[in-house]
């Protein structure tokens, strides 16, 4: 974890990210969850390809997540 938050690429999703922990203790927490949540989408944005994979291959949530680009392709064959 340390390697992830200390890496120099890293460093616009870790700082985020640790001063919304640090608004959390001040407490000011919804602000702190803001910045949290932005800061995750950084850290974590070079590991969606992976997360995406894995999360089509779970039997009904890989449906759910794929059916709405399937009805739009259905969609556009009938129309176009």
């Amino acid at each position: 974890m340390w390697q992830l938050f200390s890496k120099k690429v890293n460093y616009k999703g870790s700082i985020p990210f640790l001063l919304g922990l640090f608004l959390i203790f001040v407490g000011w927490p919804v602000i702190g969850i803001i910045f949290e949540i932005y800061g995750s989408v950084l850290l974590f944005s070079g590991y969606w390809s992976s997360a995406k994979v894995f999360l089509y291959q779970i039997p009904v949530l890989g449906w759910l997540l794929q059916y709405p680009f399937l009805f739009f392709d259905r969609l556009k064959r009938i129309l176009g």
